[in-house]
C-alpha cells in the first residue's frame, strides 16, 4: 500500500547516526493498511519473502489474557509463524540499513518518530496493532494452518513451553529440588518476554510449568 510521504517521521541522518537500535531490538510491526486488500495471497506473498512473521499479541493491557493474530517483520533465525518469542534483530536490516524504500516499510517502522536524544517516540503501538488485527483473524488463522498445519492456540501453546524452558534453562539455577530466578541477566526482550509469560499463567499454566520442568531436568544432569 503506498503511503503518504506527508505524514512520514524519516529522518535518515539520525537514523543513521543512532545505528538502528530500534531494529537490533526487534523488526516493527505491519498494519493491515501496508497490504493491498488484504487477500491471504498478499500476505501469504510478504510472508514467503522471508521479512514477516505471523506473531500473537497478547492483551495484557487490562489484565484479560487474550491474543490476536499480528504480522511482525521477522526476527533472524525465527520461522514464518513464530507466535511467541523473544525478540531479536530484524532480518531487514542490513550494514546500510532497511533494505526497504521508505515508502515500502512497514507502518510500525514508519509511524517511529526520532528524536535527537534517540529515545524515538513509536506512533504504532503493541495496542494499536491489536486493535487493527482483529477483523483478520480468520485469514491468519488459515495461514497458521497452511505454514504448520496445526491451529494457532495449538502451536502458542507449544511455544509457550519452549519459551518457558529457555528462559527457565540460561537464568535461573538449582537449590534442591527448586528452581531460581537471576533476572539481574535478562535482556530488554528477555525481561519483556518474562512478564508477559508470567501474565498468561492462569491461561498457560501447565505448559509454562512443563517447560521449566524440563529445564530443571537438564540443569541437574550438569
Amino acid at each position: 500500500m503506498k503511503i503518504d510521504e506527508k505524514s512520514l517521521y524519516i529522518n535518515h541522518d539520525l537514523c543513521k547516526a543512532c545505528g538502528g537500535k530500534c531494529c537490533l531490538y526487534s523488526g516493527c510491526s505491519y498494519s493491515p493498511r501496508d497490504f493491498k486488500g488484504m487477500s491471504l495471497s498478499s500476505l501469504k506473498e510478504r510472508l514467503d519473502s522471508g521479512y514477516a512473521s505471523i506473531v500473537a499479541q497478547f492483551d495484557v493491557f487490562e489484565h484479560n489474557i487474550s491474543y490476536h493474530l499480528c504480522v511482525r517483520s521477522r526476527g533472524l533465525g525465527r520461522d514464518v509463524v513464530d507466535l511467541f518469542s523473544a525478540k531479536n534483530t530484524c532480518t531487514a536490516l542490513k550494514q546500510d540499513g532497511c533494505i526497504f524504500p521508505d515508502e515500502m516499510r512497514p507502518h510500525g517502522g514508519l509511524s517511529l518518530v526520532p528524536k535527537e536524544n534517540f529515545q524515538c517516540e513509536n506512533h504504532y503501538t503493541d495496542k494499536i496493532a491489536y486493535q487493527e488485527w482483529i477483523p483478520y483473524q480468520k485469514v491468519l488463522e488459515r495461514l497458521v494452518r497452511l505454514y504448520t498445519k496445526m491451529g494457532s492456540e495449538e502451536k502458542l501453546r507449544e511455544d509457550v513451553i519452549q519459551v518457558a524452558y529457555l528462559l527457565a534453562y540460561q537464568h535461573t539455577g538449582v537449590k534442591g529440588e527448586r528452581l531460581f530466578w537471576r533476572t539481574d541477566g535478562f535482556s530488554r526482550a528477555e525481561r519483556e518476554l518474562f512478564d508477559t509469560l508470567n501474565a498468561i499463567i492462569p491461561s498457560y499454566r501447565k505448559e509454562i510449568e512443563l517447560g521449566m520442568t524440563q529445564a530443571k531436568n537438564k540443569l541437574l544432569q550438569k
